[in-house]
């Protein structure tokens, strides 16, 4: 279970976020909708050890990773995979590499079965041996996907991934990104502004509006 529990936070004068609570368990998703700017990517990043709280608790499957200011558990160390609304994909690694850095601790065997399962499953296969340059925005999104799910994440933070990514395609990628859900194995935590995206997603829909999060 991943847990928040009245997280705030200020840049100087500005509070964006103000006693937020919430609780993800896996095999469920939530969806976090609300109009650009309001803190939904600041939540995010403090959920994942990348932004310090002012007040409040992140706890991931009973163990307190951040209280308050400090982050006790950095983020790597967190079961959680976060695909970022840019891709941040290593340059200098082909498709097929940036995907297998997220598996270095498999063994050979194991790696590959998980490279060919992802890159069928994201339509990346020929496109396997590019390098970052060398692809569409759209396709580096597949990639930053693939490259989180690989390492199987017990929960998945999304924060507006798909956007500009045309009807179908982005269809496909939240469809891939369910199937890891309705398994059982991962939660997922989704950030849109998009209605559509949010038809698309479903689950519980929670609305961050004035710092609060509320029932949407």
């Amino acid at each position: 279970m991943l847990e928040v529990h009245g997280i705030s936070k200020s840049f100087g004068v500005l509070q964006v976020l103000h006693d937020v609570s919430l609780r993800l368990d896996r095999g469920q998703v939530t969806t976090l909708v609300g109009t650009s700017g309001v803190g939904k990517t600041t939540l995010l990043r403090i959920i994942a050890g990348l932004e310090r709280a002012d007040a409040g608790e992140v706890v991931i499957d009973g163990e307190t990773a951040t209280r308050g200011g400090a982050i006790l558990s950095p983020p790597h160390r967190r079961t959680l995979g976060f695909v970022f609304q840019a891709p941040a994909l290593w340059p200098h690694m082909t498709v097929a590499k940036n995907i297998l850095f997220a598996v270095t601790h498999l063994n050979a065997a194991a790696r590959s079965h998980r490279l060919a399962g992802l890159l069928r499953a994201t339509g990346l296969e020929p496109l396997a041996t590019r390098y970052p340059s060398e692809i569409s925005a759209g396709q580096a999104r597949r990639v930053a996907l693939a490259w989180t799910l690989a390492a199987a994440p017990c929960y998945l933070l999304m924060d507006e991934p798909f956007s500009n990514l045309d009807p179908q395609a982005k269809q496909d990628l939240i469809r891939l990104a369910l199937d890891h859900v309705r398994d059982g194995s991962m939660g997922l935590l989704y950030v849109t502004h998009d209605p559509s995206e949010r038809e698309l997603i479903g689950g519980k829909i929670l609305l961050l509006r004035d710092g609060v999060v509320t029932a949407g």
